[in-house]
């Protein structure tokens, strides 16, 4: 009798450590990595993808989801946007920039995730940002007049709203796909700020994404969606 406690006490232990990554634990730390194409709404007349100088968001965040399925999370990105004025425009202006963040996500899982009371590979979510900015510009062509500011090097921030959807392949690791969309703060992100412009720089992307689940803190028992 002993030894029959014994066995299924040891099982029961192992069971717990082979699923211990989400059901022992009240939050889950990830680290994801991000890629995509990505759009500006700027000052410039004419924005559009150019597969010889094609605009990207690239970023990698540190992720943590509580039991609540709130989550908090620090991001690093590096993005590239470019564009032109119309070819009969007087001005003649054209921007190439490259942008280095620093951001921070609340995010809020609507159905599945890791703590979900069912059992589900799949994960939809929503999130809020707010990104800091260095914008290096660079202008091939411009064309200066007095209502136009060229920034060249200068701090821009982000107000960013999204949601996506991920797909578990395992207790590590996840895949998906997000859409996010963004106004500025000051206007600079395409290197330079028009005079009475009415509406501030925008970005938009659409992005793959590639989680790496780790462990958190332990609790003695609850919701488990893992294998």
């Amino acid at each position: 009798m002993l030894l029959l406690i014994i066995l299924l006490t040891s099982k029961t232990v192992h069971s717990q450590r082979a699923n211990g990554l989400y059901g022992t634990y009240p939050y889950l730390s990830s680290f994801v990595f991000s890629f995509g194409p990505a759009l500006i709404s700027s000052d410039i007349g004419d924005v559009q993808y150019n597969m010889k100088d094609p605009m990207y968001n690239l970023s990698l965040a540190y992720q943590r989801l509580y039991y609540s399925n709130w989550g908090l999370g620090l991001k690093l990105s590096h993005e590239h946007y470019s564009g032109h004025d119309p070819d009969n425009s007087v001005r003649g202006f054209s921007f190439s920039s490259y942008i280095y963040g620093l951001g921070f996500q609340v995010k809020r899982i609507i159905l599945g995730g890791p703590f979900a009371a069912i059992r589900t590979n799949h994960t939809l979510y929503g999130f809020a940002g707010v990104d800091a900015f260095l914008v290096t510009g660079n202008f091939p062509t411009a064309r200066n007049s007095s209502d136009n500011v060229i920034v060249g090097l200068g701090f821009d921030g982000l107000a960013s709203l999204g949601g996506g959807y991920q797909y578990r392949i395992n207790n590590r690791w996840d895949v998906g796909l997000e859409f996010d969309a963004g106004i500025s703060f000051l206007d600079h992100l395409d290197g330079f700020t028009r005079a009475g412009s009415a509406v501030n720089d925008m970005l938009t992307g659409v992005n793959i994404t590639l989680t790496y689940k780790f462990k958190g803190r332990k609790i003695n028992q609850g919701r488990c969606n893992c294998e």
